[in-house]
């Protein structure tokens, strides 16, 4: 039997564990772990002496406003409000989804360093049987799709750059604009780097 454990109630070691960015839509967490109706987030925090600080929570989704519209800003708690990016494993860009959909992760991005490996960055783990397996935000193989499915761009521009198929570093015409918004990343030819990105790319602030 799969168990399924919400990465939110503790950190994992990212390098014990075999990334893979799951389309799995079985098990519900085991109980005890991720509750119902509360969204899974990773806040990372990129500081500018090169260092990183990653947190992960469980925060409840909020309302809609009047007229529908709920923000990432508008999230019950504020824990990523004026971040540099929003990313969602489901679609409208804003908290939401049900397991396991239902994550976010949001960037501060104060590094000189402009790129980020989506893989590094865990969704949720499981166990089955004797093998202990991690979902992640992308993975290396080519080709395949990160679980990008919407976001919401913060202060930076920048970019998603997957690999060269000839091997010649990375391709980044994925880009975005400052504060820009996409509900859906459907695997259609104007999503295709977006949907495939292995890195994620700040732009340099003005």
């Amino acid at each position: 039997m799969r168990t399924l454990f919400a990465l939110s109630l503790m950190t994992w070691s990212l390098a014990g564990c075999a990334g893979t960015v799951s389309t799995d839509t079985g098990d519900e967490p085991a109980t005890g772990t991720a509750q119902p109706g509360v969204i899974a987030r990773t806040v990372v925090r990129r500081h500018s002496d090169g260092t990183e600080s990653v947190e992960q929570v469980q925060v409840p989704p909020r309302s809609p406003r009047a007229g529908g519209e709920v923000t990432p800003q508008a999230v019950v708690d504020n824990g990523c409000a004026g971040a540099s990016m929003w990313l969602f494993d489901h679609n409208g860009a804003s908290p939401g989804g049900a397991f396991p959909f239902n994550h976010e992760i949001c960037f501060y991005n104060d590094s000189t360093a402009p790129c980020v490996e989506l893989a590094k960055y865990t969704r949720y783990c499981y166990a089955d049987g004797t093998s202990f397996t991690c979902a992640n935000w992308a993975n290396q193989e080519q080709g395949s799709l990160n679980a990008v499915q919407s976001f919401f761009a913060g202060d930076s521009a920048g970019s998603f750059a997957e690999p060269d198929p000839q091997g010649h570093g990375y391709l980044g015409d994925g880009t975005f604009g400052r504060f820009e918004r996409v509900d859906d990343l459907d695997d259609s030819p104007a999503h295709h780097t977006l949907r495939r990105g292995k890195l994620l790319c700040f732009a340099p602030k003005n």
